[in-house]
């Protein structure tokens, strides 16, 4: 029997469940059998809700033991609740012979080791990771990401690529854009994650930009940039109205800087996945695991620096825009219906 993790996570504005959630819907339709786990948000401090999340976490590792059995498959999205529980007795399904498939959402010792962070904090994350080193297939990012996993000591015979999340919405996209000389940003806004938004406005060559997301501090919105406001996840790709959409990260123009934006070079970026379920074109850091992607399937720009988006814009005929779109929109048809999940899973499965 295949079973799945799942955790119970509010996505509406803020996109950080959409991932796990749309993983989910994919893992329902394909008849695997859930194991419902609760999601801890990050204020709940006090020890009252610490000693129920604890509670329900053990009930739910408890109905997982009772309900598993030797050669069952568990269809596991790391990282989850309780890391440190997960940790130990992740290990003792690994010897009962239950086979854990890993989809990785995120390396925190790969996307922190440039951080400000203690080293007692680092040490955590890397024995989390680590963690993988017991699974029986793991599902990782890219191929950069891959990489990086068997330099960590983990066999390369483990380890599948998902090549993009999918991103599970309906089909309302536009099929069209009056200006493709203008670009969109879409995620958290806030200055301490997306610093870099807060210097548009002093780019050489002024173009049109259009924000989405909470937290954006809109006293520096000018005629260039507009801030659209933050809409359900679902939802954001019918809104999308730019001719690019921008994955960058960090608080400089020049680079992808920073603990995040180093990150890039090894993450695949959900928004990544967003526009292209908007049918939008990509602009991309060069550096980002990604970029080859882009490249290859010519749906969009490769860039050293923000600064250099004017004149790659001024570049692009109309012709050349319509055939990044058609690109697009055909890939944004595999993720809108989770193609790249299931390939993923029927090759660690099968």
């Amino acid at each position: 029997m295949i079973f799945y993790f799942s955790e119970k996570k509010d996505y509406s504005i803020n996109a950080g469940g959409k991932a796990p959630a749309d993983i989910d819907w994919i893992c329902s339709q394909l008849g695997y059998i859930p194991i419902y786990f609760p999601h801890r948000e990050a204020h709940e401090e006090s020890v009252l809700k610490k000693m129920d999340m604890l509670a329900c976490v053990l009930k739910s590792w408890f109905k997982t033991f009772l309900k598993v059995k030797k050669n069952d498959i568990i269809i596991y999205q790391y990282p989850m609740c309780a890391m440190p529980i997960a940790n130990k007795l992740i290990p003792i399904l690994n010897r009962r012979k239950i086979k854990i498939i890993s989809i990785v959402h995120d390396l925190s010792s790969l996307r922190y080791r440039e951080a400000d962070i203690s080293k007692k904090q680092l040490r955590y994350y890397i024995q989390c990771d680590n963690s993988l080193k017991h699974s029986y297939k793991i599902i990782a990012h890219n191929s950069k990401m891959k990489q990086y996993l068997i330099s960590q000591g983990i066999s390369d015979k483990t380890i599948e690529c998902l090549g993009l999340f999918d991103y599970l919405c309906n089909d309302n996209q536009k099929d069209s854009v009056c200006d493709f000389k203008s670009i969109a940003i879409a995620g958290n806004l806030n200055p301490r994650k997306s610093g870099y938004v807060y210097k548009l406005g002093a780019m050489k060559k002024a173009i049109r930009i259009y924000l989405y997301g909470p937290n954006y501090n809109n006293s520096f919105e000018s005629q260039n940039i507009i801030y659209k406001g933050s809409f359900e996840a679902d939802e954001l790709p019918e809104h999308m109205i730019a001719g690019f959409g921008l994955v960058w990260d960090g608080p400089d123009l020049d680079t992808c800087s920073g603990s995040l934006g180093q990150y890039l070079k090894f993450n695949n970026p959900h928004k990544f996945s967003m526009y292209l379920a908007s049918n939008m074109p990509i602009i991309i850091w060069k550096k980002a695991a990604l970029a080859d992607f882009v490249f290859q399937n010519n749906i969009g720009i490769v860039i050293e620096s923000l600064e250099d988006i004017g004149d790659c814009l001024n570049a692009i005929s109309s012709e050349e825009y319509v055939i990044m779109r058609k690109n697009a929109s055909e890939l944004g048809e595999l993720v809108r219906r989770g193609h790249y999940t299931r390939e993923a899973l029927s090759k660690c499965i099968n």
